[in-house]
């Protein structure tokens, strides 16, 4: 009666306190990198999904089932962030739903306050607000789903719920990896609640989970090296300093789950510095934590020692001994936590449970306590999520050390035409990490905009003493040349750029230019095929400009009538596109094509008077 009681207050209210802390965050923008996990338009046909899961390197991170999931969405929501946001939303609220059911089948006493607390801790606004984290709710559905399976499997001994369980651990993996964990987790419940593992009953059932855990493990880290750029200065750290970082880790999670007041979005990295005794106080205390539980096992129970170690056994993925790519900018984020809290959440609603000097009647009203707080901060913090800016700018309060966040907010200086505000934010970033090759590019492209070549030029020549032929650097110095009028040198700089990063669209497009100008027509022509075939996520150029480029080199060449369907296949991927429809006009013309040429010219001339 009691667990049918529970339930029905969590389907009843459960909706309006998911509701009520992070309905703020519903109806805000995309956020930094959601556009590089929502679908690329390349991949948005059927033939996308057998990129996504079968070409790694398709998608930002190999995680399949998730980008599959962001396939479908796509074609719902298309471009707009609420779908995809109460998507997430009611992908968390399944997660404490899960959670409750598995604690009520291992008859836990405080099954529906822990539901509550993972269900509205402000750390969990990250992954629930924050569009590319859909991988911790979705792989977290997956992760609780197969955990209730083998329970139940643990029980019965049913062949078909191991199955199940194991199908259901693979799909958690296919979203993220880090879910890896779940079979030392289910040991760890089979101890807590038997008091043994036994080899055939429970080790030899769980080894087809860890044998696909590890290779899921190698896979990613081997994509996160190779595609994802985990690898660099960045993550350069010495043994005894992975030590130390997995010592802290889990400190500043307790912290963060203890005192969830203005968590910032990247939380300023510790000093890391072995000749510190002071520093070592966390690695020890780390492994003292668990070494006093097991002594006091017999008094206090198993349960204390179970949480701690899925606690920490959760984090590992996140601990500092595996290089993720997110290290670049903090080593450690809430958003790491997102499952493993539920050791922490889970022993603070058991321990309320079990307050000797509370009646049983007042037990509820305590909980109450606990959640109203939290509910209070979530939805402030979630507030901080509708937005890039008020996000950024929240960051770097809270952590003035946050070069990321300088350099997000001069970007959007610049996207507003404030382009000393920009210069200052970039300096800044630069500052703060002088090898953050894109600060000092963005940089140097506010001053290139504000006219001042000379600065630009040595901001990217700094970056390339830097990062020896970076590419991006070496395109930008292509394209100072080029508005100079050095085509020779702007030439010689973005073939160096493409042969480092042929997929540098930019590059391609800068090069195609300054062959065109020195008459080197067709080299001209493979430079805009070579653009064609690159990455336009972070390119600057659309593809229309290419292909009316594709129509100028035609014309400048002598060869104005292949120049009509360049310019035709601009038009029909940029339709505003002015001087396109202009230069088709004149060639349309010259051809005969009277009829053709006039209309083209009527939409044009709109057009620039509109831009004028």
């Amino acid at each position: 009666m009691k667990k049918r009681t529970e339930l029905a207050v969590l389907f009843l209210f459960l909706p309006l306190v998911l509701w009520v802390g992070y309905g703020p965050s519903l109806d805000g923008d995309f956020l930094w990198d959601d556009d590089g996990h929502l679908t690329r338009p390349e991949l948005r046909g059927a033939e996308g999904l057998s990129q996504i899961w079968f070409e790694p390197g398709a998608t930002q991170q190999y995680y399949p089932l998730l980008h599959t999931v962001f396939w479908c969405l796509g074609k719902v929501f298309h471009d707009v962030p609420i779908g995809y946001r109460v998507m997430n939303l009611i992908l968390h609220g399944v997660c404490c739903f899960l959670v409750f059911l598995i604690l009520s089948r291992l008859s836990f006493e405080g099954a529906l306050l822990a539901a509550g607390l993972f269900a509205l801790h402000p750390v969990h606004v990250e992954s629930t607000a924050w569009i590319s984290e859909m991988k911790n709710t979705l792989s977290g559905v997956w992760y609780l789903l197969a955990m209730l399976a083998w329970l139940r499997f643990d029980q019965d001994r049913h062949r078909g719920l191991w199955v199940l369980s194991l199908f259901l651990f693979f799909l958690a993996l296919a979203t993220k990896t880090v879910t890896v964990t779940l079979p030392c987790a289910l040991l760890l419940i089979v101890w807590w609640k038997r008091g043994r593992v036994e080899l055939r009953l429970d080790i030899m059932h769980l080894l087809p989970f860890f044998i696909l855990g590890v290779v899921a493990g190698i896979h990613t880290a081997w994509v996160e090296t190779h595609f994802i750029g985990a690898s660099g200065t960045d993550f350069e750290l010495t043994v005894l300093q992975r030590v130390l970082l997995a010592g802290r880790v889990p400190w500043m999670s307790i912290f963060h789950l203890v005192w969830p007041v203005q968590l910032p979005f990247f939380v300023q990295n510790p000093p890391l510095d072995p000749s510190s005794v002071v520093e070592w106080f966390f690695p020890i205390a780390t492994l003292a934590v668990p070494w006093m539980l097991w002594m006091f096992r017999r008094r206090m129970g198993r349960g204390p020692l179970v949480a701690w170690l899925f606690f920490v056994g959760t984090l590992f993925p996140a601990l500092g001994f595996i290089d993720v790519y997110p290290f670049r900018y903090s080593f450690f984020a809430d958003h790491f936590q997102y499952l493993a809290s539920l050791g922490i959440l889970t022993l603070v609603a058991g321990s309320v449970q079990r307050i000797g000097f509370l009646p049983p009647a007042y037990r509820p009203a305590l909980g109450l306590v606990l959640l109203l707080p939290l509910l209070l901060l979530s939805r402030s913090r979630s507030l901080l999520f509708q937005g890039n800016e008020t996000l950024w700018r929240h960051t770097l309060e809270q952590n003035p050390t946050s070069f990321i966040a300088a350099n997000h907010l001069g970007m959007i200086e610049r996207s507003r035409g404030q382009l000393n505000a920009a210069i200052e934010l970039f300096r800044t970033a630069a500052d703060l990490k002088p090898d953050h090759a894109e600060s000092r590019l963005n940089l140097g492209t506010c001053l290139r905009d504000l006219n001042r070549p000379d600065e630009a030029m040595q901001v990217y020549e700094d970056v390339l003493e830097i990062h020896s032929d970076y590419p991006p650097a070496l395109a930008n110095i292509g394209q100072l040349h080029f508005d100079a009028g050095r085509f020779e040198e702007s030439v010689t700089a973005c073939r160096r750029a493409v042969r480092g990063k042929p997929e540098l669209v930019d590059a391609w497009f800068n090069l195609s230019a300054g062959l065109a100008q020195l008459g080197r027509f067709e080299e001209a022509i493979k430079a805009c095929d070579g653009a064609l075939g690159g990455d336009f996520r972070y390119a600057s150029t659309h593809p229309s400009r290419i292909h009316r480029q594709i129509g100028v080199i035609h014309v400048l060449s002598g060869q104005g009538r292949a120049s009509i369907p360049a310019y035709e296949r601009a038009v029909a991927l940029d339709p505003d596109f002015g001087m396109a429809w202009f230069e088709l006009s004149d060639q349309l013309g010259r051809a005969g094509r009277g009829e053709e040429a006039k209309v083209a010219g009527r939409r044009a001339s709109e057009l620039l008077r509109r831009s004028e």
